[in-house]
């Protein structure tokens, strides 16, 4: 279970940036008076509390406000703030909000909009409606870094468009206008107004001449993400990458890099997410706090392990832990969260459980600065996801019952969306399964599935990829255009040329035969005329023929690439659902193994599920790659040796060597072979290695020699005692690997040298009945 990443987007969506917010770490003697209220202050939680910690707050601004003062208050406003979101008291956060505001009132936005008010006066009194629009505009700017200022924002803007409508409404700076109001009125969910607004404000820039758009399409991006339209969302984030990459616009280009990393990760697409993470990650200079590079950390840990390389994932995410803090960072959290998650999947449980401790005391931590608060409210529920999974995974179930309800309750009163509700429905899905309730365990599996396949639409592939390559070959498309522009202006100058050589030469015919032969001419040009109408005319029902010949093939040609597409989308459709239906019987088995007693019959079990795994791995490799037809086998064999690997926990112990051509099979070819390794494979790591004071060592290699397929599977056990006869043997697994080399029409040969040895040689092109 892979635990998801709330990702952010960077650009127009800063919760709240008033500066001065710091840890305090200067300790204030408190006054007399602070002492008094110090000692009034109730132990239980409730408004009387909060009352008295704005008190606190209000008395040490208002009588000395040093630096260290500002520090304190800010810290009781944060420790009101708090009370109030328990509370759910939206008198008691307004009041905390003003009182945030009055202490912070030489943050940078105060001072711009102070600068701002000045420069209107003088507008005004100037009668300079141009100066005044641009001060607006600033005052405008300054309220719209935080939630609280917004709508204060989009007052403030609307004024000064309303006054560039009246004076200047071509201008460059009432198209700014309107890109900020247009951005203004998408975190407002005013959504079809904001795409209007853009519009105009995109046309207004292109008449302005304008070559640098990327903040405009990037603030098409801000509006489709709130409307959840993610294909345009994807397509206008291209556009803006195109525009920022070619005039060198670092920070846009880093927020559309971490904007296309998201949706290629909704879509299954890590290589082309970690991709784009990496060219975030290059552009970093462009963010001067660290908070974005503890973002990129945590992102990338999530990607890596998605495609289980655990230990790049341990190494990136530790470097974010070092860098991070709680106070300072608010995307800490993930990386942290991501952290356990890496150790839990090696296995590491020592070190997970250390992460854990280090989340349970962080998840709430005292706080003095303001935007950390909210925003660790959120990613709480990413730590309290993977704190749940290692309690579930280690048995600690008394811990994994209260995990799990502090997650529902905060997923359900503050962030209920798709990516929280599916990793909670499979971690409750485990729970009743170890507890035997297979009814409760039926149900939130079916929601798990429910949620997942809602995320996989979301994300559709297909479109991305379209876009993807439209944005790729955009450039060759235009360089067409060109030609094809280049190719017509020549066929009109050789046309002019033509009529001119005609023209003189008829000119210069009847000069030289002069009026004698006048009627001589006369017939002989009557005559070309009617030959050459009769071959324009020929030449013209020849070109109109090949025309409709042309638009009919063309009409065949979009039929069959769609019906391509259909069969194609249906082929994947169907591998997916294949997958899922072996996925939900091996869920089944495995909640069965928790009531079963007999460890024979839980070996069988366990078997029936690795060979039902290596079947459904196939299908998940059909429907996520391109080509629904071919599976990439060395892709394939390591997927399967990662997967024994956990289930049989030989990291340590056994040693994995794959050597594989670049050799792809069809599924005809691809479930019986897989089968085969999934015997061999699992048959070396259970019988082969006795000795547990010896390093394990398990090749396997694939190699074609033109039509001719030789796998190998070897080991440096035991190998197989001389008394056992494996033509003759009645295990299960030797009937399998015997019967399916049959069934690919292939030979197999067994034996024993320093170890046991499996060669295998299939024919490449035969088809099993």
């Amino acid at each position: 279970m892979v635990i998801h990443i709330k990702y952010k987007f960077l650009f127009f969506t800063a919760l709240l940036s008033i500066a001065g917010f710091l840890p305090v770490k200067a300790q204030v003697r408190p006054d007399v008076q602070e002492q008094g209220l110090l000692a009034a202050l109730p132990v239980s939680n409730d408004t009387a509390k909060i009352k008295i910690l704005l008190d606190l707050a209000g008395h040490l601004v208002n009588n000395r406000r040093t630096k260290a003062e500002v520090k304190k208050a800010n810290a009781y406003c944060i420790q009101a703030l708090s009370l109030a979101f328990k509370l759910k008291d939206e008198t008691a956060k307004s009041l905390v909000w003003k009182e945030l505001a009055d202490i912070n009132q030489d943050s940078e936005d105060y001072r711009r909009r102070l600068a701002a008010e000045k420069a209107l006066k003088e507008a005004r009194k100037n009668h300079d409606s141009k100066l005044e629009a641009a001060a607006q505009l600033e005052k405008a700017i300054s309220y719209s870094h935080n939630t609280e200022g917004i709508t204060q924002a989009e007052k403030e803007c609307s004024k000064a468009i309303n006054i560039l409508k009246a004076t200047a409404p071509g201008s460059l700076l009432y198209a700014k206008s309107l890109r900020l109001e247009g951005v203004l009125h998408a975190n407002l969910a005013h959504a079809e107004l904001s795409l209007k607004e853009l519009d105009l404000a995109l046309r207004i820039a292109k008449n302005n001449h304008v070559d640098s758009l990327q903040s405009y399409y990037a603030a098409y991006v801000v509006t489709y993400q709130n409307l959840r339209n993610f294909k345009e969302v994807f397509r206008y984030s291209l556009l803006a990458l195109k525009f920022a990459e070619k005039y060198r616009d670092t920070a846009i280009c880093f927020d559309q890099y971490t904007v296309l990393a998201y949706y290629y990760s909704r879509s299954s697409n890590i290589g082309k997410e970690i991709s784009y993470l990496l060219k975030a990650r290059s552009n970093l200079n462009a963010k001067k706090n660290t908070n974005y590079a503890v973002y990129i950390a945590a992102a990338l840990g999530h990607a890596y392990n998605q495609i289980s390389q655990y230990a790049e994932a341990v190494k990136i995410l530790k470097e974010g832990h070092r860098k991070g803090s709680y106070e300072e960072d608010e995307y800490y959290p993930d990386v942290l969260a991501e952290l356990l998650n890496s150790y839990l999947n090696l296995k590491q449980y020592d070190d997970a459980w250390k992460v854990y401790h280090i989340l349970k005391n962080g998840t709430s931590p005292p706080q003095s600065n303001i935007a950390n608060f909210i925003h660790n409210m959120n990613h709480d529920i990413g730590s309290l996801t993977a704190m749940t999974r290692l309690t579930i995974k280690t048995h600690q179930l008394a811990l994994a019952k209260i995990n799990l309800e502090l997650l529902r309750n905060r997923i359900t009163t503050m962030y209920p969306v798709l990516e929280n509700l599916m990793p909670y429905e499979y971690l409750a899905f485990q729970m009743d399964s170890i507890n035997g309730n297979i009814s409760g365990a039926l149900q939130h599996f079916q929601l798990y599935k429910k949620y997942n396949d809602s995320l996989t639409r979301e994300g559709n592939a297909r479109d991305i990829s379209q876009l993807q390559l439209e944005y790729e070959t955009e450039k060759k498309d235009e360089d067409i255009a060109l030609k094809t522009r280049n190719i017509s202006l020549l066929e009109r100058q050789s046309r002019l040329q033509q009529q001119a050589i005609k023209s003189e030469a008829m000119v210069k015919n009847l000069s030289v035969a002069g009026i004698a032969m006048l009627s001589l001419l006369l017939v002989i040009s009557v005559n070309r005329y009617r030959i050459k109408q009769r071959s324009l005319i020929q030449i013209s029902a020849a070109h109109r023929e090949l025309g409709e010949q042309k638009e009919e093939i063309n009409t065949q040609n979009e039929s069959l690439k769609q019906l391509l597409e259909e069969r194609d989308w249906l082929l994947k459709e169907i591998h997916h659902r294949v997958k899922n239906n072996l996925q939900i019987v091996i869920s089944l088995l495995n909640s069965q193994l928790a009531n079963i007693k007999d460890v024979a019959a839980k070996n069988v079990i366990r078997e029936s599920q690795l060979r039902m795994h290596s079947i459904s791995l196939i299908h998940q490799k059909l429907y996520q790659n391109d080509n629904i037809t071919l599976i990439n086998m060395g892709e394939y064999v390591r997927s399967l040796v990662a997967h024994l690997q956990d289930s049989f926990g030989t990291h340590s112990r056994i040693d994995f060597s794959i050597q594989s051509t670049n050799l792809s099979l069809d599924v005809s070819q691809a479930v019986p072979l897989g089968l085969i390794l999934n015997e061999s494979i699992t048959n070396a790591i259970k019988y082969a290695f006795t000795d547990r004071t010896v390093k394990g060592r398990i090749s396997i290699s694939m190699d074609q020699d033109q039509s001719v397929l030789t796998v190998k599977i070897a080991d440096n056990g035991k190998g197989m005692p001389t008394e056992i006869d494996p033509k003759n043997t009645s295990s299960l697994g030797m009937s399998l690997i015997a019967g399916l080399t049959r069934q690919l029409k292939g030979e197999v040969r067994l034996y024993n040298d320093q170890g046991f040895h499996i060669n295998i040689t299939i024919p490449v092109d035969s088809r099993y009945k």
